[in-house]
C-alpha cells in the first residue's frame, strides 16, 4: 500500500477485487455487503481479518505494516490500547523495528 493511499473499514461494493493470498485470480465470492478492509477497490482483508489478501502479502520488500487489533469505542478501548501496545513492545523487541499503536474510529 503506497503511503498516499486509504485504508478503510466498510462494506464491500459492486467492483471491489479480493484475490486470496496465495492465489492469482480473483475469488468470485466476494459479494456486495460483506465487510472488508480495502484500499480503493483492492479488499486486502475480508470476514473481519481471517480471509488475508495476496495483495496485502508482506514479502522482503515490505517497508510498513498495518496490524489492526479490532474493538468497540466506547467499551473496550483501554483492552485495545494495552493490546496495541502489547504487540508494538514485542516487535520492536524481536524484529527491532519501528512500531507504535495508534486508536482509530
Amino acid at each position: 500500500m503506497l503511503p498516499s493511499q486509504t485504508l478503510e473499514l466498510r462494506f464491500s461494493r459492486p467492483g471491489d477485487v479480493f484475490v486470496e493470498l496465495g492465489e492469482t485470480e480473483p475469488d468470485p465470492t466476494l459479494q456486495p455487503g460483506e465487510l472488508v478492509y480495502a484500499v480503493g477497490n483492492l479488499v486486502q482483508t475480508r470476514r473481519w481479518t481471517w480471509r488475508q489478501s495476496q495483495n496485502g502479502a508482506v514479502d522482503a520488500q515490505t517497508h510498513d505494516v498495518l496490524i489492526p487489533i479490532d474493538g468497540f469505542m466506547g467499551t473496550n478501548d483501554a483492552d485495545v490500547m494495552t493490546a496495541c501496545n502489547d504487540l508494538a513492545s514485542r516487535l520492536r523487541d524481536v524484529f527491532g523495528c519501528e512500531a507504535s499503536a495508534r486508536l482509530v474510529s
